[in-house]
């Protein structure tokens, strides 16, 4: 009987020695990894221009005042200003050219402004300059402005034709 139970109890020692290794190797062999889940949120904006600011003049009328809204929508807390450039104008201000470039070298001179009195003239504000009329902070809807169009030439000495120029609204943000 004693040899039962010496055997008995190295068995049962055996047993639980491989048990111990066993437990033992299954937790070394679990790794930990991790990943996160992230997002950047980029600034943006999107400006709509309006209509086309018509002018009608005869010669002996006072120049007429024309206007148009534009929209912009920047990103929450994004500042922003906008420019108004005239083809081959400056800050605000442009040159009408006719449509018969041929026959008629007429030109009228314009300016863009926030009033329709022309006295605040929409300045570029690009790169960091100073702006008239289109600053802002985004709030991620829309933001309505208004650019007034008066002439500034004198209409009296033109041919008559259809007057225009291209005015490009950039947003700098």
């Amino acid at each position: 009987m004693q040899f039962n139970k010496t055997l008995m109890t190295a068995a049962l020692l055996t047993v639980g020695g491989f048990a111990s290794v066993s437990a033992s190797a299954a937790l070394d062999t679990n790794v930990d990894s991790s990943f996160k889940v992230q997002m950047t949120v980029e600034k943006s904006c999107t400006v709509i221009a309006g209509n086309n600011i018509s002018l009608s003049a005869r010669a002996d009328a006072i120049a007429p005042v024309g206007n148009s809204a534009l929209s912009v929508a920047c990103s929450l807390g994004t500042p922003y200003s906008i420019a108004m450039l005239p083809t081959g104008g400056a800050s605000g201000t442009g040159t009408l050219k006719p449509t018969d470039t041929e026959t008629n070298t007429n030109t009228i001179a314009y300016q863009l402004a926030t009033d329709a009195d022309g006295n605040n003239v929409w300045t570029a504000g690009i790169g960091g300059e100073e702006t008239t009329g289109g600053t802002g902070t985004g709030t991620s809807e829309r933001q309505d402005f208004t650019v007034y169009a008066k002439l500034t030439g004198d209409i009296t000495t033109v041919l008559p034709d259809v007057y225009s120029d291209t005015v490009t609204v950039s947003v700098a943000y």
